[in-house]
């Protein structure tokens, strides 16, 4: 399971998250990335989370248990999230 995170995106342009993410994901497919040099990307990246899950868990947790009760539609889906 993948978990993207989106900063800063105004209420008014929310919707337009969706559809601009999946539009960026098919022209990066058809544009012939270098899908192993992609995954070097996202293992790197997946290891620097863990690391900081380790080092500084107060940070990691916290953010995203915040941000779920904040957002969550109802208290049923804050029990379908996962950290990792």
């Amino acid at each position: 399971m993948a978990y993207l995170s989106f900063e800063n995106v105004p209420l008014s342009k929310l919707s337009q998250v969706r559809p601009l993410l999946l539009r960026t994901l098919k022209e990066l497919v058809e544009a012939k990335v270098d899908m192993a040099r992609m995954r070097v990307i996202i293992d790197r990246r997946i290891s620097e989370l863990l690391l900081s899950v380790e080092s500084n868990p107060h940070e990691a947790i916290g953010h995203i248990v915040i941000g779920d009760f904040i957002y969550s539609r109802d208290r049923d889906s804050v029990s379908h999230t996962s950290v990792c």
